[in-house]
Protein backbone atom coordinates (compact mmCIF):
# COMPACT_ATOMS: atom_id res chain seq x y z
CA UNK A 1 0.00 0.00 0.00
CA UNK A 2 2.75 2.40 0.55
CA UNK A 3 3.93 2.58 -3.01
CA UNK A 4 0.18 3.16 -3.55
CA UNK A 5 0.43 6.59 -1.97
CA UNK A 6 2.92 7.59 -4.14
CA UNK A 7 0.80 6.38 -7.10
CA UNK A 8 -2.18 8.92 -5.32
CA UNK A 9 0.08 11.64 -5.53
CA UNK A 10 0.16 12.09 -8.95
CA UNK A 11 -3.23 13.80 -10.20
CA UNK A 12 -3.14 11.92 -13.44
CA UNK A 13 -3.21 8.75 -12.25
CA UNK A 14 -5.86 10.00 -9.28
CA UNK A 15 -8.31 10.64 -12.31
CA UNK A 16 -7.58 7.30 -13.87
CA UNK A 17 -8.36 5.25 -10.86
CA UNK A 18 -11.54 7.31 -10.14
CA UNK A 19 -12.87 6.13 -13.35
CA UNK A 20 -12.62 2.21 -12.35
CA UNK A 21 -14.93 2.66 -9.28
CA UNK A 22 -18.06 0.09 -9.59
CA UNK A 23 -16.16 -1.39 -12.33
CA UNK A 24 -15.21 -5.23 -13.43
CA UNK A 25 -11.51 -5.41 -13.91
CA UNK A 26 -12.36 -5.86 -17.52
CA UNK A 27 -14.33 -2.58 -18.26
CA UNK A 28 -11.92 -0.14 -16.06
CA UNK A 29 -10.08 2.21 -18.35
CA UNK A 30 -7.19 0.89 -19.95
CA UNK A 31 -4.88 3.01 -18.29
CA UNK A 32 -5.75 2.33 -15.10
CA UNK A 33 -3.95 -1.43 -15.78
CA UNK A 34 -0.51 0.66 -15.52
CA UNK A 35 -0.70 1.91 -12.26
CA UNK A 36 -2.10 -1.57 -11.08
CA UNK A 37 0.26 -4.54 -12.50
CA UNK A 38 2.44 -4.05 -9.88
CA UNK A 39 0.24 -5.29 -7.64
CA UNK A 40 -2.26 -7.33 -10.03
CA UNK A 41 0.09 -9.12 -12.60
CA UNK A 42 -0.28 -12.82 -11.54
CA UNK A 43 -4.24 -12.36 -10.49
CA UNK A 44 -6.42 -13.26 -13.45
CA UNK A 45 -8.54 -10.33 -14.46
CA UNK A 46 -11.61 -12.22 -13.14
CA UNK A 47 -10.03 -12.95 -10.00
CA UNK A 48 -11.84 -11.96 -6.79
CA UNK A 49 -8.33 -10.69 -5.48
CA UNK A 50 -7.95 -8.25 -8.62
CA UNK A 51 -11.61 -7.39 -8.00
CA UNK A 52 -10.54 -5.71 -4.34
CA UNK A 53 -7.23 -3.90 -5.67
CA UNK A 54 -9.00 -2.14 -8.76
CA UNK A 55 -12.05 -1.37 -5.91
CA UNK A 56 -9.54 -0.08 -3.15
CA UNK A 57 -6.97 1.90 -5.54
CA UNK A 58 -10.58 3.58 -7.21
CA UNK A 59 -12.02 4.24 -3.05
CA UNK A 60 -8.61 5.39 -2.56
CA UNK A 61 -8.11 7.72 -5.41
CA UNK A 62 -12.00 9.92 -4.30
CA UNK A 63 -10.44 9.80 -1.01
CA UNK A 64 -9.99 13.19 0.61
CA UNK A 65 -7.26 13.81 3.01
CA UNK A 66 -7.72 13.35 6.23
CA UNK A 67 -6.01 14.01 9.64
CA UNK A 68 -7.30 11.45 11.99
CA UNK A 69 -6.22 8.11 12.04
CA UNK A 70 -8.70 5.83 10.31
CA UNK A 71 -10.77 3.26 12.39
CA UNK A 72 -9.92 -0.51 12.86
CA UNK A 73 -12.37 -1.75 10.07
CA UNK A 74 -15.70 -1.00 8.28
CA UNK A 75 -17.36 -2.16 11.19
CA UNK A 76 -15.75 1.03 13.20
CA UNK A 77 -15.92 3.51 10.30
CA UNK A 78 -19.65 2.98 10.79
CA UNK A 79 -20.07 3.29 14.17
CA UNK A 80 -18.01 5.97 14.29
CA UNK A 81 -20.61 8.02 11.82
CA UNK A 82 -23.54 6.88 13.83
CA UNK A 83 -21.20 8.48 16.88
CA UNK A 84 -21.25 11.60 15.52
CA UNK A 85 -23.97 11.89 14.32
CA UNK A 86 -23.02 12.59 10.70
CA UNK A 87 -25.26 9.04 9.66
CA UNK A 88 -28.22 8.14 11.35
CA UNK A 89 -27.91 5.09 13.94
CA UNK A 90 -30.90 3.63 11.62
CA UNK A 91 -28.89 4.39 8.26
CA UNK A 92 -25.53 3.14 9.52
CA UNK A 93 -27.50 -0.28 10.91
CA UNK A 94 -28.92 -1.14 7.12
CA UNK A 95 -25.48 -0.11 5.86
CA UNK A 96 -23.87 -2.75 8.23
CA UNK A 97 -26.42 -5.17 7.56
CA UNK A 98 -26.52 -5.02 3.43
CA UNK A 99 -22.42 -5.43 3.63
CA UNK A 100 -22.82 -8.78 6.33
CA UNK A 101 -25.29 -10.49 3.81
CA UNK A 102 -23.20 -10.27 0.36
CA UNK A 103 -22.01 -13.09 -1.38
CA UNK A 104 -18.59 -12.95 -3.08
CA UNK A 105 -20.17 -11.78 -6.41
CA UNK A 106 -21.61 -8.98 -4.89
CA UNK A 107 -19.14 -7.40 -1.83
CA UNK A 108 -17.37 -5.39 -4.10
CA UNK A 109 -20.36 -3.16 -5.17
CA UNK A 110 -21.69 -2.40 -1.56
CA UNK A 111 -18.50 -1.92 -0.14
CA UNK A 112 -17.68 0.96 -2.06
CA UNK A 113 -20.91 2.50 -1.78
CA UNK A 114 -20.90 2.43 1.62
CA UNK A 115 -16.36 3.81 1.78
CA UNK A 116 -18.03 6.47 -0.58
CA UNK A 117 -21.03 7.49 1.28
CA UNK A 118 -18.79 7.36 4.61
CA UNK A 119 -15.86 9.39 2.75
CA UNK A 120 -18.29 11.95 1.75
CA UNK A 121 -19.16 12.68 5.47
CA UNK A 122 -15.72 12.92 6.40
CA UNK A 123 -15.11 9.05 8.52
CA UNK A 124 -11.61 7.75 7.40
CA UNK A 125 -11.16 4.00 6.39
CA UNK A 126 -8.03 2.01 7.01
CA UNK A 127 -7.44 0.81 3.36
CA UNK A 128 -5.10 -2.16 4.31
CA UNK A 129 -6.95 -3.81 6.78
CA UNK A 130 -10.78 -3.29 4.13
CA UNK A 131 -8.38 -4.74 1.63
CA UNK A 132 -7.37 -7.66 3.55
CA UNK A 133 -10.93 -8.07 4.78
CA UNK A 134 -12.70 -8.34 1.21
CA UNK A 135 -9.63 -10.03 0.02
CA UNK A 136 -10.62 -13.20 2.39
CA UNK A 137 -14.73 -12.43 1.94
CA UNK A 138 -14.73 -15.94 -0.64
CA UNK A 139 -13.40 -18.27 2.62
CA UNK A 140 -14.01 -16.44 5.44
CA UNK A 141 -16.99 -13.84 4.48
CA UNK A 142 -18.87 -15.09 7.21
CA UNK A 143 -15.84 -14.23 10.13
CA UNK A 144 -15.29 -10.98 8.31
CA UNK A 145 -18.98 -9.84 8.42
CA UNK A 146 -19.40 -11.05 12.22
CA UNK A 147 -15.95 -8.62 13.36
CA UNK A 148 -17.63 -6.00 11.66
CA UNK A 149 -21.23 -6.45 13.25
CA UNK A 150 -19.27 -6.95 16.61
CA UNK A 151 -17.17 -4.20 16.48
CA UNK A 152 -20.10 -1.77 15.06
CA UNK A 153 -22.19 -2.53 18.25
CA UNK A 154 -18.80 -2.73 20.49
CA UNK A 155 -18.50 0.46 19.39
CA UNK A 156 -22.05 2.05 19.68
CA UNK A 157 -22.47 0.77 22.76
CA UNK A 158 -19.59 2.10 24.39
CA UNK A 159 -20.58 5.09 23.30
CA UNK A 160 -23.92 5.20 24.80
CA UNK A 161 -22.69 3.73 28.45
CA UNK A 162 -20.34 6.63 28.48
CA UNK A 163 -22.97 9.08 27.52
CA UNK A 164 -25.32 7.39 30.41
CA UNK A 165 -21.90 7.84 32.43
CA UNK A 166 -21.28 11.47 31.79
CA UNK A 167 -25.19 11.73 32.23
CA UNK A 168 -24.78 10.13 35.95
CA UNK A 169 -21.45 12.43 36.85
CA UNK A 170 -23.19 15.48 35.85
CA UNK A 171 -26.61 14.55 37.57
CA UNK A 172 -26.68 16.91 40.77
CA UNK A 173 -25.72 14.58 43.90
CA UNK A 174 -28.52 16.00 45.70
CA UNK A 175 -31.76 15.63 44.28
CA UNK A 176 -34.90 17.73 44.94
CA UNK A 177 -37.14 15.85 47.51
CA UNK A 178 -40.61 14.31 46.16
CA UNK A 179 -42.97 16.01 47.39
CA UNK A 180 -44.82 12.88 48.44
CA UNK A 181 -41.35 11.92 50.69
CA UNK A 182 -41.60 15.53 51.98
CA UNK A 183 -45.23 14.82 53.23
CA UNK A 184 -44.09 11.31 54.55
CA UNK A 185 -40.81 12.69 56.81
CA UNK A 186 -43.32 16.14 58.10
CA UNK A 187 -46.14 13.26 59.57
CA UNK A 188 -43.40 11.61 61.54
CA UNK A 189 -41.62 14.23 62.82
Amino acid sequence: MADMVDVLDNPAARTVLRRGINLDVAQVPTRMHAYLIPWTEHEAETSHRARTLYMIASLMAIETKTTQPPPANLGVSLATASVRKVLAESTTQRLLTVLCRQRESTVHRHVARTVRILRSEGIGVDWVRLTCDVDAWPWGGDRVAARWARDYYRATLTNAARKQIDALTDAPTTHPADPAADTAEKENV
